[in-house]
């Protein structure tokens, strides 16, 4: 699994470059008949991810020498995640975290949820002075709750909603993950550098917070929750 490369230069090329950003529409008024704009948002993002990393396949495509398994760098601004290596590598953004960390954890549950390492190194990012802002489904929040108890008073701004669009997380404004199919995280996930598309993924989850609403008990679990 290759390293987030939070030292990647800023001279790179960037994708956005050679895949133009898809239109954004105005947001309106919610029509129940419609997809809520969180969730159109993040197909978006999700199509553009996808549509990155197929971009980066085909440039390796040309080299005979290239391999683009499972976790492997695409290019200077895309790495295609193996189901399995998400966890990993995720927690290991969230442990070299500086700044901010902003994330939507949509359930149900996953087996990559009993992984240990992403609420280890979010409880130490935290306490660091990471800022956090999350939006969670309500059974993820309760379960994370009952393992850590108190401890999870510490990650910030907390939200919950049953209508989360999908999973994806940014960390200090620099790298995105995102799945590759909103709808089935078995098919893996993508990070990516690429300024608009992190853009478009950072203020989709802070809309999707903005709607979302405090946990019982007030802003954080309580110890109600264990």
């Amino acid at each position: 699994m290759s390293a987030p490369p939070n030292d990647v230069r800023h001279g790179q090329h960037s994708r956005d470059s050679a895949l133009p950003a898809p239109e954004r529409g105005p947001r309106t008024a919610l029509d129940p008949r419609r997809p809520a704009p969180g969730r159109q948002d993040a197909a978006l993002a999700v199509e553009w991810a996808a549509a990155l990393a197929g971009h980066a396949r085909r440039d390796g495509a040309a080299d005979a020498t290239s391999t683009h398994g499972a976790g492997s760098q695409l290019d200077g601004a895309v790495t295609l995640l193996d189901r399995h290596e998400v966890p990993g590598y995720v927690a290991d953004l969230i442990e070299h975290a500086h700044s901010e960390v902003l994330f939507l954890l949509a359930g149900p549950a996953q087996p990559e949820d009993q992984d240990d390492r992403l609420i280890e190194a979010t409880l130490r990012a935290a306490t660091r002075g990471v800022r956090f802002t999350s939006t969670w489904s309500p059974d993820l929040l309760a379960t994370y709750a009952a393992r850590v108890g108190e401890q999870l008073r510490a990650v910030g701004r907390i939200r919950q909603s049953a209508d989360l669009p999908t999973r994806m997380i940014v960390v200090d404004g620099h790298t995105a993950v995102l799945p590759l199919d909103a709808g089935d995280l078995a098919q893996g996930a993508l990070a990516v550098r690429t300024p608009a598309l992190r853009h478009l993924v950072t203020g989709l989850i802070e809309e999707v917070y903005d709607d979302a609403t405090p946990p019982v008990h007030g802003a954080r679990p309580s110890r109600q929750a264990h």
